[in-house]
């Protein structure tokens, strides 16, 4: 958990996929597409033995910070962007690697990868039937 600490904001030099795609599939307007792609996002992680605080930022929502805390391994209630309810569960498969698997009362079944190489983040979002991906990079 530890290779998380700390904050990460979006790497805009690195194309995102199937964004589109996935935000077309979720229902979201054209217009809520560009902001959204548009955006700079952050998450900062903070741990404290398994238990993990994640506070995420994006320029879409100014002031409307997201703060959650979950221990790895147990499920949790959580509220997504667009205010629908879903449970998930987070595991590490290894310590570079955080998995959050749920269901979406909406859209159904998700798994959401964040995968550390060195100072960057890969982050898979699979929902939908679509797989979209982004990556950050350490601040």
């Amino acid at each position: 958990m530890a290779n998380f600490q700390g904050k990460w904001v979006s790497d805009k030099s690195v194309p995102m996929t199937n964004f589109e795609v996935l935000m077309e599939k979720l229902g979201v307007d054209k217009a809520l597409q560009q902001t959204f792609k548009e955006a700079v996002g952050t998450q900062t992680f903070s741990v404290s033995g398994n238990s993990i605080t994640l506070v995420s930022t994006s320029s879409a929502f100014p002031g409307k910070e997201r703060n959650k805390t979950f221990t790895c391994g147990e499920t949790y209630d959580d509220v997504g962007i667009d205010g629908t309810p879903f449970k998930a569960t987070t595991t590490m498969p290894n310590a570079n690697t955080m998995v959050d698997e749920g269901t979406n009362e909406k859209y159904g079944d998700f798994k959401y990868t964040r995968a550390i190489e060195g100072n960057i983040m890969k982050c898979t979002t699979n929902m939908a039937g679509v797989t979209a991906t982004y990556q950050m990079k350490r601040e």
